[in-house]
């Protein structure tokens, strides 16, 4: 089962001049990508590599609400808003992508103070 991550923002809809501006939280896991290998050697050993990817995404909170939002007004059901908003979030794949790095860089961080702490404990023993 892959980690999963959070990301909060304001969403806006209308255009040059929002009509709508929204906060939302979801949650989502990302395919971590590979790097470039195999460039040198024979052709079929080489491999471009791929990027990050932003996976099932799930809309959480919309103003601090969880489901059900309500935000169509009676015109859009909760489903078609939360595929609007999925959509939206497109544009911040890099950003969410930024957010997880931190979020692991963390988790491994917490991981070896707490491995260190140990070791310092059964030396002072």
């Amino acid at each position: 089962m892959s980690r999963r991550y959070r990301y909060a923002t304001c969403l806006s809809w209308g255009g040059d001049e929002p009509t709508a501006e929204v906060e939302v939280e979801v949650s989502y896991s990302v395919e971590w990508g590979s790097p470039e290998s195999g460039r040198f050697g024979p052709p079929e050993h080489y491999d471009p590599g791929s990027g990050d990817v932003v996976e099932d995404i799930r809309l959480e909170l919309v103003e601090g609400k969880t489901r059900p939002w309500d935000m169509g007004f009676g015109f859009l059901s909760d489903d078609e808003f939360e595929r609007d908003v999925i959509e939206k979030l497109e544009a911040h794949e890099a950003d969410m992508i930024a957010e997880a790095r931190e979020e692991e860089q963390a988790a491994e961080d917490a991981y070896r103070e707490a491995e260190w702490e140990e070791r310092r404990l059964e030396r002072g023993r």
